[in-house]
């Protein structure tokens, strides 16, 4: 009997224990259980903020494609129209030539007309009836050579609409260029229409060649206001060094950045290389290398682009090609930022 309540004893004890195990691993899954949901919250807010990531790339790239299709459907329509515009130009050019051996027909004939009229003069036994019939036919040749001219003035009025027709859908393509590589939009692109429109009544280039340069300006990472205000140097650039408005813009761009000028500083860069280049034995091109070398570490010294420029110059005329003047010049400076020991006693 002692001995069974002993072991009931020991089975309380025991269940006891048990249940505080139990009791224990309860709660620790149940710490673990919070832990989890702390974890699976976080991860949760950063699969939403993923996916809302993700939702406006899609929105960015279908942006973009729209772009690109607008451009492909403005370049399609261009190339018709300039196939179009072509094929009008041959047969313009065809029917000029078939006018011009006419009237080199109906010239041979008033010669050969005032040949017999002269030779009708030196006769007295010609009557007068035929220097009437004479005069008769002057009259009539005198009238086809003034159909003649008015044809040909026509034709002049269709060939400078012809050209201005070109003109125009240049000037449209360029600037649907400008439109997808610029990202511009309403108010911005309307801006940079009437620019290029105004660069093309006041500049030797016409609107079509200005919206080109601005494309260029565009790829070069120039937003819209620096477009704006940057262009007319460009163009001014690409007159004075006989430049291509590719060439010029990406040599201004390259010299503006390469210096860290503001955009607003383009006509300063335009001057200065134009009056260097006047100056010394080099042209734009060979100065745009030598600033591709000199650029940014003449920045880093508070060198200005003036300065530099001069300094390339007094090397171009002892005979340094512009790549090596760029070069040359570069190394001296940073030999001036971190002297050896030799060049530090000397200084």
């Amino acid at each position: 009997m002692a001995d069974g309540s002993i072991r009931i004893t020991l089975d309380a004890r025991q269940a006891k224990v048990m249940a505080k195990q139990l009791e224990d691993q309860l709660k620790s899954l149940d710490s673990q259980a919070q832990k989890s949901q702390s974890t699976t919250d976080k991860l949760s807010s950063k699969t939403k903020q993923s996916a809302d990531s993700y939702r406006k790339l899609v929105t960015s790239v279908n942006q973009l494609t729209i772009s690109v299709r607008q451009l492909g459907q403005h370049t399609n329509n261009h190339m018709s129209s300039m196939s179009q515009l072509n094929s009008s130009i041959r047969q313009m050019i065809q029917s000029n030539a078939t006018l011009t051996n006419t009237i080199n027909n109906l010239a041979g004939a008033l010669n050969n007309l005032r040949n017999a009229e002269a030779g009708a003069a030196g006769q007295a036994q010609n009557t007068s009836s035929a220097m009437h019939g004479m005069g008769a036919s002057m009259e009539r040749t005198t009238g086809i050579a003034n159909t003649l001219k008015a044809v040909l003035a026509t034709f002049g009025t269709v060939l400078s609409f012809q050209y201005a027709a070109k003109t125009l859908m240049d000037f449209d393509h360029a600037m649907a260029q400008v439109e997808a590589i610029s990202r511009a939009t309403g108010v911005q692109l309307d801006a940079l229409r009437e620019k290029a429109k105004l660069l093309g009544a006041t500049t030797i280039y016409t609107s079509g060649e200005a919206a080109t340069g601005m494309k260029y300006l565009a790829q070069s990472g120039f937003d819209v206001n620096e477009i704006l205000t940057a262009t007319s140097s460009v163009l001014a650039l690409a007159q004075a060094g006989d430049l291509g408005l590719a060439q010029a813009s990406e040599i201004a761009a390259k010299a503006l950045r390469g210096f860290r000028l503001d955009a607003s500083q383009m006509s300063d860069v335009a001057d200065v290389m134009a009056a260097a280049v006047t100056q010394s034995t080099m042209n734009i091109q060979e100065m745009g290398y030598a600033f591709k070398y000199v650029a940014p570490i003449a920045a880093s010294m508070g060198v200005s682009m003036r300065e530099a420029s001069a300094y390339i110059g007094v090397l171009s005329d002892a005979g340094i090609d512009a790549t090596m003047a760029g070069t040359a010049l570069m190394r001296m400076m940073c030999e001036i930022c971190n002297p050896t020991s030799k060049a530090t006693k000397l200084l």
